[in-house]
């Protein structure tokens, strides 16, 4: 897969066709690298249908398994799906860094720093090992991808452009292409603009020459929306979701009037508070707050202060509404001004089960959260999310 793809996928299909009568391990071995190719190219259903037939015949098609559930929007399953074979199983170096290395990309899709890191120590241990420049490649990208979910752009490029240099030396294209998308990213975190268009269109060339169609598009998208004006990049936030409980019905009892002024003193209250705790407004549909923060200890303390006001509100002038607020902590893009990506909308949907008065959070968003009284933690089924969800009821009340 050094050259081009297409050529790859006959000379794999090809491949499979010849093997299949001789071999059961060779054949598996052959869809599963047919299953690599096409993945590649773009082509996910004919990837998947290579990868299902690299199993019926005992070849574990990782890490293009996990990749391809990942390019499928089911980053958990991925992660899941990835972790379960490095755990079972015994590999040689090589194949593990590639593994790892696969693992840190998905970890980062899913805001797992604690994964992403064990990743990074444990190509760190092979590279000690194995003095391949293809491995510490693999080292340095998931290297570059922690730095960026830590929010540290100058570390990420240092790594990733070690990384982007180490896979062009010993003629890995599409990961070298990869290497100049998220150095691209690195550069917007910086501001600057310009270097992350030309990071992106030499991607997108090396993707289009060696007929990797949809990195190819996704490259030349970000490139366009960079050039007229955007600057999505990759990032982790805290997402905070409110929404008043049975405003319909409300409305209908106190009239028009009283609830337009009730909607003016909260949505007053909650800007307070989310300015208080440095978070920034998003959106605000009706009478529902998207909201990101910085980190999880200001979007609960910004949770957890507005209930505590709506309480004191309600015992001192005998009604206040019934809010209920969702929390996430997730990688998102950030595009001019807004936060796309799947965990805005498990953010979303997790504030859609809270009831009145409630505050419900991911188990993930209270981890390194200090101090933080929950309910003892449920798995939720979320409404066009295909993993479920861990939640909890954070304990707001004094």
């Amino acid at each position: 897969m050094l050259g081009n793809l297409e050529q790859a996928q006959i000379g794999a299909s090809r491949a499979c066709e010849e093997v299949g009568m001789v071999s059961v391990v060779h054949a598996g071995v052959a869809q599963h690298e047919l299953g690599e190719v096409r993945l590649r190219i773009g082509d996910l259903e004919g990837a998947e249908a290579a990868f299902d037939r690299a199993q019926e015949l005992g070849e574990d098609p990782q890490p293009g398994l996990a990749l391809l559930r990942l390019a499928q929007g089911d980053a958990p399953a991925a992660l899941a799906s990835i972790g379960g074979t490095l755990e079972g199983a015994a590999f040689d170096g090589f194949a593990r860094a590639r593994m790892l290395a696969a693992q840190a990309e998905i970890a980062r899709a899913v805001t797992d720093i604690g994964r992403a890191g064990e990743s990074r120590d444990a190509l760190g241990e092979i590279v000690g090992q194995i003095p391949s420049p293809a491995v510490r490649a693999a080292s340095e990208w998931a290297c570059g991808l922690l730095a960026l979910m830590e929010d540290d752009p100058e570390t990420a490029s240092r790594h990733l452009r070690e990384a982007r240099d180490r896979w062009s030396a010993v003629s890995a294209p599409y990961e070298t292409a990869k290497a100049e998308v998220a150095l691209s990213e690195a550069d917007l975190k910086r501001g600057e603009r310009d270097d992350a268009a030309a990071h992106l269109q030499i991607a997108q060339a090396m993707f289009e020459r060696i007929g990797a169609k949809l990195d190819a598009r996704s490259a030349a998208d970000l490139e366009e929306r960079i050039r007229r004006g955007g600057s999505p990049y990759r990032t982790v936030r805290t997402f905070l979701f409110t929404d008043i409980v049975g405003s319909t019905s409300l409305m209908g009892v106190i009239g028009d009037d009283a609830w337009d002024d009730l909607r003016r003193w909260h949505d007053q209250a909650l800007r307070a508070v989310f300015v208080d705790n440095g978070g920034e407004e998003i959106d605000h549909a009706g009478d529902g707050f998207f909201v990101a923060f910085p980190d999880a200890t200001s979007a609960l303390a910004s949770a957890v202060e507005i209930q505590r006001r709506l309480a004191e509100h309600r015992r001192a002038h005998g009604f206040a509404p019934q809010v209920r607020i969702g929390l996430h902590a997730t990688a998102a893009t950030r595009d001019e001004g807004d936060y796309t990506g799947l965990g805005v909308h498990t953010a979303a949907r997790i504030s859609s089960l809270a009831e009145a008065g409630e505050i419900l959070a991911s188990v993930e968003t209270i981890g390194d959260a200090p101090d933080v009284r929950t309910s003892e933690g449920r798995t939720a089924h979320l409404k066009g999310i295909a993993e479920p969800v861990h939640v909890v009821a954070i304990d707001w009340r004094d």
